[in-house]
């Protein structure tokens, strides 16, 4: 008799616990109403690592979309470039245009090594401050390239990491889209 009574308060205990937290959670609502788990952000790491060989006989430059949108356009000074960029309006285009031209000057080795590795972090975040996604794109290319060679290695046209997208809200808002 006794297990009965105690089996049916614990029955009882958990049918109100499963109905107050039925009634009290599930909402992300914060207290002004917005969703918390609304998409709200999204910040890009761009970074490209050329060798120093490369860049003796190359001219690099980095076209990237900044925060308003607007194509800027950065020639690399050093082995690495970085760039951070945050978006809070969508549709974004994000990404990164790189082109490579050839240096006037005398070539004095007879091979060059020439290599670059690219390291995109791309992190969305909810209203709340949590990451609501990350994307990473990275490559990496390396080559020797033979001092009579250089001028046609040039001319091939080769992409050095370049990438873009099109990052955009879904309609509810709570996830992106990356096209």
């Amino acid at each position: 008799m006794k297990s009965s009574k105690l089996f049916m308060l614990f029955a009882l205990v958990a049918c109100v616990s499963l109905f107050g937290f039925c009634v009290c959670g599930g909402d992300d609502d914060d207290d002004d109403g917005v969703s918390s788990k609304k998409a709200s952000k999204l910040e890009v790491f761009y970074q490209y690592t050329f060798s120093a060989d490369f860049l003796s006989i190359a001219d690099v430059k980095i076209a990237y979309y900044d925060a308003s949108g607007t194509l800027q356009t950065e020639t690399v000074s050093g082995t690495t470039w970085t760039k951070s960029v945050t978006y809070t309006t969508f549709p974004a285009e994000v990404g990164t245009k790189v082109t490579a031209t050839q240096k006037s000057v005398s070539l004095t080795k007879d091979q060059y090594a020439v290599s670059w590795t690219t390291n995109n972090v791309l992190k969305g975040y909810y209203a709340d401050g949590t990451n609501a996604e990350t994307k990473k794109y990275s490559t990496s290319q390396k080559l020797s390239v033979n001092k009579a060679k250089v001028a046609d290695f040039f001319k091939k046209g080769f992409d050095f990491g370049s990438f873009m997208a099109n990052v955009s809200l879904s309609s509810d808002k709570t996830k992106f889209i990356f096209e």
